[in-house]
């Protein structure tokens, strides 16, 4: 069986990387830039310690440092690290926890079909006596556990059920996101880690060994640190344990269990090491114990939620729609038609769960469990306000129980040719359904990856799926900004605006149009209109103070920079401003302590060192001097007059 299992892991891999192998030269997007990209703090090993300490570090932009999740950032470091900006390495690392996960997912299947179930009951036996929280009068732990199993699902179709789950979820469409998007390496980071400890609790609870137990607690405070999610991992242990651990034949069975606080002993370490101190961080360092509300209130939000849940399983179901960005409007009243057909859907669900929940046929249970499983991973996103209402990554998890149940109804079909109830016959067309799903998926997620080559594919796609949202156009516009097409851009930042007028960072890019533009007055007025619609954003500032300096408005230009640094004061480029500003005042010494921060704070910026090679030279420092140009020809070969000033201080 190992090396069956070898073979699988190999086929699951090798068949995920050739479906991603055209996505690992997609470049960077959206969230990327401020995440990664611009991101100085990635730059250096000195600030991984105080990535677990600090938010701040998150982002280059101090409006985006919310989240606590330091593992992910470490990983970010270190492919900043060692390849700086170039994407392959960032699409290699969250390719390589995706087929990870769905490894995982293979050895989960496996294990739920029975897997360890003899000795499990060996040792439940031995501990029947000695444990009274284990149910002194349970019946044959192996009958309640293995019932079904070895008859059921014998070893072929329980093989079958779990490759094909494995091998559904990695080439799943919906999934390509955590590949193409690297900030959504926090979803499969945690994902992974998520499986990681479930698939430890189920072996610790078929062989008792405590090397599991410590393992799933060790992978759970990894998840954390990951993202936020990981928080309903207890949960999904619980209903794991009341639906395949815990005998429930009877609805007496279940509240016997439900109210023995034994029963409840072997998850406070997951409780107590982690989240009580989870929460604890997150209320010191931002005063809450949870994110706190955005512009939707809780009964709104979850009006909205019922419709984004409905959509999250048609895009499992019907693998189409995939877009970076969903326009969801929210719902407002419980009568919104949208909102009762989302709501009967979901109500039929949990109709079959609690069916199927009370089934003795162990299959169709785990069907149960898996449904469970989806809306569970997906409460904290249904009960919290986010700002992008419904964003696929956050679904990854719950992705999982759409694979399980659809391996599950093939396993189903594999096994009634078994048993002969179909025609053996039958079999190969169970296995054709399977090749041609994957054949699909595959060649979908194919496509996919190719929407994600660059900022004019990706959001071109999205404006074709939501012609009326603002965020495509802001994007577009962006793309066309960075090419130099300032009047194109222009346009698409304007109808951005006629969309959502209250889009701060549209009126802060015109501003920059028209100051390029040489119209520093309706440049200053664009920015002034951003700091009205946000007024801690300190690029604008930094923006403003730039469009007063250019108008040779010297004092307002310093305040807007300061007012930038108190904002964000490892924002560099105030720094570089004000240290030109105050050697034009003749304050050399003044100047080099704007550069020396901005090289401690950015030790990439190679016109910092520049400039400061340019002052120890007026200063006749020319051994210094020498150092600066050397250290900024280094990081930049190509920067301007630096070869220069090197060759002509005698180098």
């Amino acid at each position: 069986m190992r090396r069956w299992n070898l073979v699988s892991m190999f086929i699951i891999a090798g068949v995920t990387a050739m479906v991603y192998l055209n996505a690992l030269d997609n470049g960077f997007h959206y969230d990327d830039e401020h995440y990664i990209q611009n991101n100085q703090f990635l730059e250096r090993w000195e600030n991984v310690p105080a990535m677990f300490t600090t938010t701040r570090f998150y982002s280059d932009d101090q409006l985006f440092t919310g989240h606590y999740r330091p593992l992910v950032y470490v990983t970010y470091a270190v492919n900043k690290i060692s390849g700086g900006n170039n994407p392959v390495g960032y699409h290699v690392v969250n390719l390589i926890f995706h087929i990870g996960s769905a490894m995982l997912l293979y050895l989960i299947i496996k294990a739920m079909l029975g897997s360890g179930v003899e000795d499990r009951s060996k040792k439940l036996e031995v501990r029947r006596g000695a444990d009274e929280g284990l149910d002194e009068k349970l019946e044959d732990r192996s009958k309640i556990l293995g019932e079904g199993f070895s008859n059921f699902l014998p070893l072929t179709s329980g093989f079958y059920v779990a490759f094909a789950a494995a091998l559904i979820f990695a080439v799943h469409p919906f999934n390509s996101e955590v590949v193409n998007y690297i900030t959504a390496r926090s979803s499969v980071m945690s994902g992974f880690f998520y499986l990681l400890a479930f698939y430890c609790w189920v072996r610790y609870r078929g062989s008792l060994t405590s090397y599991f137990y410590l393992s799933s607690l060790l992978a759970f405070l990894l998840g954390m640190l990951s993202k936020e999610v990981v928080i309903t991992l207890p949960v999904i242990l619980w209903l794991y344990d009341l639906y395949f651990f815990y005998p429930y034949r009877t609805s007496h069975s279940v509240l016997r269990t439900l109210f023995n606080w034994r029963t409840y002993t072997p998850y406070l370490p997951f409780i107590l090491s982690v989240l009580v101190p989870y929460f604890v961080i997150r209320k010191i360092k931002y005063g809450v114990f949870a994110i706190p509300v955005l512009n939707r209130d809780i009964y709104i939000n979850l009006l909205t939620e019922t419709r984004v849940l409905v959509k999250y399983i048609i895009m499992l179901i019907v693998p189409a729609g995939q877009s970076v960005y969903h326009d969801i409007d929210v719902s407002t009243s419980i009568m919104d038609l949208r909102v009762l057909l989302s709501l009967a859907l979901l109500a039929i669900i949990g109709f079959l769960t609690f069916i199927l929940a009370r089934s003795d046929r162990h299959e169709w249970r785990i069907v149960s469990f898996s449904f469970l499983w989806f809306f569970v991973t997906l409460l904290p996103t249904t009960l919290f306000p986010l700002n992008d209402i419904l964003q696929e990554n956050r679904g990854y998890l719950a992705g999982v129980s759409f694979a399980v149940i659809v391996a599950l109804i093939l396993g189903w079909f594999l096994h009634r040719t078994e048993s002969g109830t179909l025609p053996s016959s039958f079999s190969s067309i169970v296995f054709l359904c399977l090749v041609l799903l994957l054949i699909v998926y595959s060649v979908t997620s194919f496509k996919r990856n190719k929407v994600w080559q660059d900022e004019y594919t990706l959001w071109s796609d999205v404006l074709v799926k939501y012609p009326d949202a603002y965020k495509p156009y802001h994007a577009l516009g962006l793309f066309y900004m960075d090419r130099g097409e300032n009047d194109r851009a222009l346009e698409y930042f304007k109808r951005a605006l006629r969309i959502y007028p209250a889009m701060y960072q549209a009126y802060n890019r015109i501003g920059i149009i028209y100051g390029e533009k040489g119209d520093t007055m309706t440049a200053i007025s664009m920015f002034k209109k951003t700091i009205e619609l946000r007024p801690d954003f300190h690029r604008a500032y930094y923006n403003l103070g730039t469009t007063y300096y250019l108008n040779n408005d010297i004092e307002p230009a310093i305040a807007n920079y300061m007012k930038a640094l108190e904002l964000s004061p490892y924002y560099t480029e105030p720094y570089m401003a004000l240290a030109e500003i105050y050697l034009r005042r003749k304050d050399p010494d003044r100047a080099k302590e704007m550069y020396e921060k901005v090289t401690y704070i950015k030790p990439s910026e190679a016109r910092a060192y520049y400039r400061l090679g340019v002052i120890y030279e007026a200063e006749g420092k020319k051994a210094i001097s020498e150092g600066y140009y050397k250290t900024a020809l280094k990081i930049d070969p190509g920067l301007r007059g630096a070869e220069e000033r090197l060759r002509g201080s005698g180098e």
